[in-house]
């Protein structure tokens, strides 16, 4: 299980996003324990199903197509954990002035990462994350934080 960075070529979904379309040049961290039925396209690209809450019968997968290889997909999935937890700074009430808050976070629980170009300016990012199977947080983490807990899992 892990999380890897992709751009984004197609998204379809029965219930679109705001932040679908404001993706930051299109790149986005997904986790690989969100995906089924993956094929690679003829173009090199791979299309999968994404389920942003596998255990909630009632949210539909989301249909993607990115620009990562199947075999580097593969890569990522069948890596191996450092940690079955990661720790994010958390900025309360998506107040990017505010302290943000050390939160940990079990990795099986983050659906995705992206950045607007908003986010990227302000050095922050949003994470979609579930506390338990209904109860989705939508948070604003500090970007330092994300990369220094990816450079611990993946380094």
């Amino acid at each position: 299980m892990g999380l890897f960075l992709t751009s984004i070529t197609d998204w379809t979904s029965k219930r679109p996003e705001k932040y679908q379309k404001l993706l930051y040049l299109n790149y986005i961290l997904l986790n690989t324990n969100r995906l089924c039925d993956i094929r690679e396209t003829t173009d090199g690209h791979t299309e999968f199903l994404f389920h942003q809450a596998p255990d909630d019968r009632r949210c539909s997968p989301d249909h993607i197509t990115c620009g990562t290889s199947l075999a580097v997909l593969r890569g990522w999935h069948d890596a191996a954990e450092q940690s079955k937890f990661g720790t994010f700074s958390i900025f309360p009430a998506y107040d990017i002035t505010a302290t943000p808050v050390e939160t940990t976070i079990e990795w099986e629980n983050v659906a995705l990462i992206y950045q607007t170009r908003n986010d990227f300016t302000n050095g922050v990012c949003h994470m979609i994350y579930y506390q338990e199977s209904f109860k989705r947080r939508n948070v604003i983490i500090d970007e330092n934080s994300l990369l220094h807990v990816l450079a611990e899992e993946y380094v």
